[in-house]
């Protein structure tokens, strides 16, 4: 009876601090990109896309239009951004939800992932983190007054035991 309780004690806890395997569908990646693809390699699968310089300092950023919908939420009109660090490869996507959709999806992030293990405020957005695994995260960042609002859902693979994000 003590290894019953003690068994169901450690899956609750470890329940509590990671997405669990419902989000296993993002450590590889989203939309057939995967983590440590190279600029070229997603630019050549997708060539539609605007390319931005980003921070830190030898990061890039590639958006793309795409419009499928995110755990059934509608996307309408919405993008998609690819990061790549300093390495030229990867490792942040980004799927840009409407505004007006974020309470959906935090419901939904709820249901199937369980609360976020932790929350923080910069400024005027709000991100909220997932655990996948110990180099996998997925999140929210939202801005917290509906006025030009964004809301986003985000992966980041880590070389690190977490992203610098996480870390602050």
């Amino acid at each position: 009876m003590r290894s019953v309780c003690f068994g169901i004690i450690v899956f609750l806890a470890s329940s509590a601090t990671s997405a669990g395997g419902a989000a296993q569908q993002f450590v590889s990646g989203y939309g057939g990109v995967s983590f440590g693809m190279s600029l070229a390699d997603v630019i050549g699968m997708i060539p539609d896309g605007n390319l931005y310089f980003a921070l830190p300092e030898g990061s890039r950023d590639y958006l793309v239009k795409n419009d499928e919908p995110l755990f059934g939420i509608s996307r309408s009109g919405q993008t998609l951004q690819y990061h790549f660090g300093t390495d030229g490869r990867v490792d942040q996507i980004e799927v840009h939800v409407a505004y007006e959709n974020r309470e959906q999806l935090i419901d939904t992030m709820v249901s199937q992932f369980g609360t976020a293990y932790l929350k923080r405020d910069y400024g005027s957005t709000e991100t909220r983190y997932w655990s996948v695994d110990r180099k996998t995260y997925i999140g929210l960042r939202m801005s917290r007054e509906p006025r030009y609002g964004i809301a986003e859902f985000f992966v980041i693979r880590s070389t690190a035991n977490q992203p610098a994000a996480v870390a602050k």
